[in-house]
């Protein structure tokens, strides 16, 4: 699937286990429960999607593109609290 674009996509419940996504464009898609599992996400942009939540340390993504608000799904295996 590398630098596949998905558009205005439901991606909810799908699992990307090992799946090589280099320099997909994902543009309004919503990820609610989506598992990202030992991915190669490398330059992959996020920016426009919704309910984003992966392991940066089981993933590879290197240069991939998030907007500050998509931060907490990708730190919330460390239940921290952000405003």
């Amino acid at each position: 699937m590398k630098k596949f674009k998905f558009e205005q996509c439901s991606l909810q419940h799908v699992d990307f286990e090992k799946a090589n996504l280099q320099q997909v464009i994902f543009k309004d898609c919503d990820f609610l429960r989506a598992r990202f599992e030992q991915c190669n996400l490398e330059g992959c942009d996020f920016r426009t999607s919704m309910n984003i939540q992966l392991d940066p340390e089981t993933n590879h993504m290197k240069k991939s593109k998030f907007e500050s608000e998509q931060l907490p799904g990708l730190l919330a295996k460390y239940q921290l609290l952000i405003d």
